[in-house]
């Protein structure tokens, strides 16, 4: 129970035009494996309490529940503009668009969310355009380039350029924690050839480790995107966030939530 605590990235935390926050686990009303805001719907708790902490994230990121567009997030880089169009659904309890890992918008009020257990999720802001785009990338999405494909979207729509970009990339599980085998490896050379992929893979009890953070910065580099800031928590190692690895499988979501003012 208690308040939401929130994190934010503190080269966004300043934009007047901007609101964003990530969640955690505290301030909810879930319980076992689920405690205590556990924002995901489809995750084996209550869904009462998981539309309750939704609710109760939103209103401590001051956004409002009844405009928030969601996405049934799949490992794709596929990417959606959210217009007036869109379907909201009723205050915590959003109707989440298929086959989507990524947002983007001009509308103000209008929050973006993207759910995580150890995924990476992420906010583009572009300030001179009043554009927004949120992205969720697991492997398979980083290997496909979600953040290209948001970024493209975003200067086909709404003319953004990679200097009109501050970005955020919210926690995700390290390299430490993300043992790979070999047909992972070999995978990952076939992508991205021997020399990116050896960049990509951390060496670590005799194995090897996949480093999602080391992609998705590069990613960003060669999108010419360099206002970013990634955050240092691991989801494995912070017991303040939930995590799929840790908790094998039995566990709640956290969210990353932006929204245009």
């Amino acid at each position: 129970m208690g308040v939401p605590e929130l994190l934010r990235f503190g080269n966004l935390d300043g934009e007047a035009g901007l609101a964003h926050a990530v969640s955690t686990r505290a301030g909810g009303v879930s319980s076992g494996p689920y405690a205590s805001l556990n924002v995901g719907a489809a995750t084996g708790d209550e869904p009462e309490n998981a539309a309750e902490n939704l609710r109760r994230f939103l209103a401590a990121a001051g956004m409002p529940a009844e405009r928030l567009a969601a996405m049934r997030q799949e490992h794709t880089a596929n990417v959606a503009e959210v217009r007036e169009d869109w379907p909201f659904g009723p205050p915590g309890e959003p109707v989440f668009q298929p086959h989507l890992d990524g947002l983007v918008t001009r509308l103000k009020n209008t929050p973006l969310i993207a759910f995580s257990a150890d995924c990476a999720t992420a906010v583009f802001y572009d300030r001179r355009n009043a554009a927004l785009g949120v992205t969720h990338a697991g492997w398979r999405g980083a290997a496909q380039n979600i953040f290209r494909a948001a970024f493209e979207r975003m200067a086909l729509l709404y003319g953004s350029r990679p200097g009109d970009i501050i970005a955020g990339v919210g926690p995700c599980i390290c390299a430490a924690h993300y043992p790979v085998g070999s047909d992972f490896t070999e995978r990952l050379k076939g992508l991205f050839g021997p020399e990116k992929a050896a960049r990509l893979l951390r060496r670590q009890d005799g194995g090897q480790c996949f480093d999602l953070r080391a992609l998705l910065r590069e990613q960003l580099l060669e999108l010419g995107i360099t206002n970013s800031e990634f955050s240092p928590l691991c989801t494995r190692e912070d017991e303040r966030l939930f995590s799929w690895r840790r908790d094998r499988g039995v566990t709640g979501r956290f969210a990353l939530a932006a929204m245009l003012r």
